[in-house]
């Protein structure tokens, strides 16, 4: 063998690395050995190298010991039929042979040795340079991971089972909400009806439906494309949605994804989102419903607070709706960690647990120079009848418009704020953060409450100050 040149690449200089390939090579790899290598094979360009010609010679090794009469005439005519690329091979020491072999014979074990080698080259190639074809090795015939693995978490699917899926697969699912989980380690909640292709390991392509992703670190750059999108992680959990007009949306719930379309880039960061046309054109959302990426079907109900307007010269924070869902622990703001808190053990008040309230963006507070400001005004509507209760930081005094509108309530809510790193202004703090209503409050917001017999809108502010330390109100409610 020391006399044959290699086809192309080199021994990787890591025995261990060297160990991993022969184990796949020969079938005797484990499924977390295969997506060890895989992963090494898409980051490293040696171990790439070294694989291919790996399995090259074990596909010239095999082929030669099955090789027959039969065999032979094949290997000749594909000879005779296409040119193949001849490979130099050293001429040996002179020895005295033990068994005598025809020339014919020699003849034949080399042109065969070059057909095969020709061939295997030209397949192990193909998989190299190719990314949306199967994930199965060439050599090994034994299983080999998946590229994620589906299962239904809730819905109407018949008959749906958990099931393996491999790259180049299209997948259809029916209505109902799935989670699939990555050899990358991103989990991918999936809602149905919904159609979608994995290309490989990090790139997806969603059709239609809706799909929320979290990428840790190990699935840094999982991509999602759509028609008419491209959206890159950079380390978060986004959504991204496809209608039935073919009208691409995409949030960002924490961190950041960078969002292409045609040569058209955006960096979007925590509470961002945005709506792609067919044509590519690119459309701020000012509200976001998180439910409709994750719950089935396009025929929602509409949420009982269906718009938020404000007058900050902040042009990103998208504020979201969310149904149900205040409680402890639950996130304040779409761009701070806070969290909402009873104020003592006794826990949140009784009558606002369970309501619609809207994730507001805290930056809202601030002015085009990223200070802080005195005149912050929002409208909110309200699609029925409503009980609306307006949670105000106390260190805020208590404007006349407030006063006139609302009637003060005995509730307080507390905040856990967390630590936070803004990507845009650079305003950063530590803080720790506890579990647990009357642990680690920062802010304690007063509760105002009123009725909107009739719904529409509802004006609030000025609100605010321009010294440091106050936060954005809160909008808390049910229907009337």
């Amino acid at each position: 063998m020391s006399g044959l040149k290699a086809p192309f690449g080199e021994m990787v200089a890591d025995v261990e690395i060297c160990d991993l390939i022969d184990a796949c090579v020969s079938n005797r790899a484990t499924p977390d050995q295969w997506l060890r290598l895989s992963k090494l094979i898409v980051d490293r360009e040696d171990v790439r190298n070294c694989y291919a010609a790996q399995a090259m010679a074990s596909a010239r090794l095999a082929h030669l010991l099955q090789l027959g009469q039969q065999d032979e005439a094949g290997v000749f005519s594909q000879i005779e039929q296409e040119p193949v690329r001849r490979v130099e091979l050293a001429r040996p020491a002179a020895r005295k042979p033990i068994i005598r072999v025809s020339s014919e014979a020699l003849i034949t074990l080399c042109c065969g040795a070059v057909a095969v080698l020709a061939i295997s080259a030209l397949a192990i190639g193909s998989w190299l340079v190719t990314p949306s074809v199967d994930n199965r090795p060439i050599v090994a015939s034994g299983p080999v991971p998946p590229t994620a693995v589906l299962r239904q978490v809730d819905g109407n699917g018949v008959g749906f089972v958990s099931r393996e899926l491999y790259a180049a697969e299209m997948t259809e699912l029916p209505s109902g909400k799935f989670e699939a989980t990555t050899s990358v380690g991103a989990s991918v909640k999936l809602a149905g009806p919904a159609r979608f292709e994995i290309e490989d390991h990090l790139n997806w392509r969603l059709y239609a439906g809706k799909m929320v992703v979290h990428a840790p670190p190990s699935a840094k750059g999982f991509t999602v494309r759509t028609d008419n999108a491209e959206v890159v992680d950079l380390g978060t959990e986004f959504g991204v949605m496809v209608d039935s007009d073919g009208v691409t949306s995409v949030t960002v719930f924490d961190g950041q994804v960078d969002l292409a379309s045609g040569d058209v880039k955006k960096s979007l960061f925590i509470g961002d989102g945005f709506t792609v046309s067919k044509k590519g054109r690119l459309d701020h959302l000012s509200i976001i419903d998180p439910a409709r990426f994750e719950e089935p079907g396009e025929d929602l109900s509409s949420p009982l607070i269906s718009q938020v307007r404000n007058n900050s010269e902040i042009s990103f924070g998208t504020c979201q709706i969310i149904r149900g869902g205040f409680r402890e622990e639950a996130l304040a703001y779409v761009d701070r960690k806070h969290q909402w808190n009873g104020v003592d053990k006794s826990g949140l008040p009784e009558e606002l647990v369970g309501l619609d309230y809207v994730r507001m963006a805290n930056d809202w507070k601030l002015d085009k120079n990223l200070q802080d400001r005195d005149d912050l005004e929002m409208t909110v509507t309200f699609a029925q009848p409503a009980t609306v209760y307006l949670l105000v930081d106390e260190r805020v005094p208590e404007p006349i418009w407030l006063r006139r509108n609302f009637a003060k309530t005995a509730m307080q809510v507390g905040l856990d704020e967390g630590s936070h790193l803004s990507p845009r202004s650079g305003n950063a703090y530590e803080k720790a953060q506890a579990v647990g209503p009357g642990e680690s409050i920062d802010v304690t917001m007063r509760v105002w409450k009123t009725d909107l017999p009739k719904g529409g809108d509802l004006k609030i502010g000025p609100i605010g100050r321009r010294s440091d330390g106050w936060v954005v109100p809160c909008i808390v409610a049910s229907p009337l």
